[in-house]
């Protein structure tokens, strides 16, 4: 009798630490799934939301537009986009969110910024730069996103240019 009594307390033990296994699996994939959304929509707030990243949007495009010395153009957009990049390669981040929220963005940046990137790998010591937004911008376009036309970067940059 006591024999089946250790049966079924080690039964029930085993039986424990797998409900409780299967419970911390659960809830950390919970944790995973709401600290992803959270840093979706500091990154949407941030791109869309933020005077200085909106600021930064602005210049940008004027900075294009105008064919701005190498120079002088500054990097805020790309960095944003290659930071964007590394989380969703990390799995940081949900794709299907990002690709909503950002593709269209992420695409046209990318083309409208893809000569002065070129020219950094070129040109400067320890690249390649901007690697994750380049790897970015082909899961935009694997799910769906099309290459802008010369035409669509002209309205895109003009858009950018008054944002506010």
């Amino acid at each position: 009798m006591a024999e089946c009594w250790l049966v079924i307390t080690a039964g029930a033990t085993v039986a424990l630490v797998f409900v409780t296994g299967l419970f911390l699996y659960m809830q950390n994939r919970t944790f995973r799934k709401q600290l992803k959304a959270s840093l979706q929509l500091q990154m949407e707030d941030r791109f869309f939301f933020n005077p200085h990243m909106l600021a930064a949007r602005k210049k940008l495009a004027e900075q294009i537009w105008s064919e701005a010395p190498h120079r002088v153009v500054q990097e805020s957009i790309m960095n944003f986009f290659d930071t964007m990049g590394s989380f969703l390669r990390r799995n940081y981040l949900d794709k299907e969110l990002i690709c909503s929220s950002f593709s269209w963005y992420g695409t046209r940046w990318w083309t409208a910024c893809k000569d002065y990137i070129e020219e950094e790998n070129r040109t400067k010591v320890g690249g390649p730069f901007f690697e994750d937004f380049r790897k970015l911008v082909i899961t935009f376009k694997e799910e769906g996103e099309i290459e802008p036309s010369p035409a669509d970067i002209q309205d895109f940059l003009t858009e950018e240019k008054i944002v506010e």
